[in-house]
């Protein structure tokens, strides 16, 4: 992937990524650090990034041993790295309201919630 961002040579990257890395056997510090990784990789590029707040997430049921409350306490642990670590580079989706704005599988958005979710991108584009 970083070949072909390199090649591509972005003016600005929205990261959205993680949640899917969240399970009991990472540490909130090794995901976050990993995420900062690959800001830093790109902003060697010369890109300007910025990162989406880990989201909500209802159902976990795909990892084993994870449990909703693990889900939550680790993605607001991460969040909280993430915050202190990017500062203003932190997307906040707070247009988006769980589970109002996700389809019934409690993971994806709904049509309601991808466009708040790309309303959010489009002003954090515009500012950048």
């Amino acid at each position: 992937m970083k070949k072909e961002v390199a090649a591509a040579r972005p003016d600005i990257i929205i990261l959205h990524l993680g949640e899917n890395d969240i399970s009991p056997s990472r540490r909130p510090g090794d995901i976050a650090d990993a995420v900062i990784s690959l800001v830093e990789d790109f902003r060697a590029l010369g890109s300007i990034v910025r990162v989406v707040a880990f989201l909500p997430r209802g159902n976990v049921s795909r990892v084993p041993g994870l449990t909703t409350h693990m889900f939550r306490q680790s993605r607001l642990a991460v969040n909280k790295i993430l915050s202190r670590r990017l500062g203003k580079d932190l997307i906040c989706m707070q247009r988006l309201h769980y589970p109002k704005d996700y389809s019934s599988d409690l993971v994806h958005l709904s049509d309601t919630g991808m466009l708040r979710y790309f309303l959010t991108l489009r002003e954090v584009v515009l500012r950048s």
